[in-house]
């Protein structure tokens, strides 16, 4: 059983979950516009399921934005899904798992300071969860465990790659009852007038990767998959 080749196979797939593409068309208008308002109102409906400010500010509905956030849930547990070549009862168990480690973002955010061009630099104070420190480590060591005590089920590709789906599982079922969190980072955000509707404001794809990518504590994923 080859798990040094399923280690990276499995860091592949988790850093792919939280770098899916956040929200599409999270857009304010500019009349009588507040872009730090804007700026949490977008984070709670991404993590929170909070759509209250957000309609209201981006002249959406709310069941579009539930659509919009139900639909990245799906795909992220799409990719898990093939990943770990889950059944049913595995896929329910990730979907509430992700919806939770969303749902435990922890972020403040700042007063915008207007710049050049009716752009907006707004502060964000992101908390990152400790969630994957030695993960990989802990989930390869139970599969293994759960070989040598099954010597008679045969390690193949995707029997070792539902076992990590499990054993990780049950390690952030765990680590997310009572979730930990590093001092805060701040983050700058640019708030801008969209390039095609110029009455439109909009937030940079790369800047919602640095806000997510301050959320987990996926430096410790890659970091563990490389010892």
């Amino acid at each position: 059983m080859n798990l040094s080749t399923k280690k990276h196979t499995f860091t592949y797939s988790i850093i792919a979950l939280l770098l899916v593409a956040i929200l599409s068309g999270c857009s304010g208008k500019s009349s009588g516009f507040d872009a730090g308002r804007y700026t949490k109102s977008c984070l709670d409906a991404m993590t929170k399921a909070e759509f209250k400010d957000y309609v209201e500010l981006t002249k959406s509905t709310t069941e579009q934005a539930q659509k919009d956030y139900e639909r990245r849930l799906q795909n992220e547990l799409r990719s898990l899904s093939v990943a770990f070549r889950m059944d049913k009862k595995t896929k329910d168990r990730y979907y509430s798992i992700i919806k939770d480690m969303y749902s435990k973002c922890k972020y403040e955010v700042g007063e915008a300071v207007k710049g050049e061009n009716d752009s907006y630099t707004v502060p964000v104070k992101v908390y990152k969860m400790k969630l994957f420190e030695n993960a990989i480590d802990e989930v390869n060591k139970k599969v293994k465990s759960y070989f040598k005590k099954n010597s008679k089920t045969t390690p193949t590709t995707t029997n070792v790659a539902q076992q990590q789906g499990k054993y990780l599982a049950d390690l952030l079922t765990d680590r997310l009852k009572k979730p930990e969190y590093s001092e805060p980072e701040t983050i700058n955000v640019t708030v801008q007038l969209g390039t095609v509707n110029a009455i439109t404001y909009t937030i940079k794809d790369s800047d919602y990767q640095k806000l997510f990518n301050g959320m987990w504590d996926m430096d410790k994923l890659q970091a563990s998959s490389s010892k």
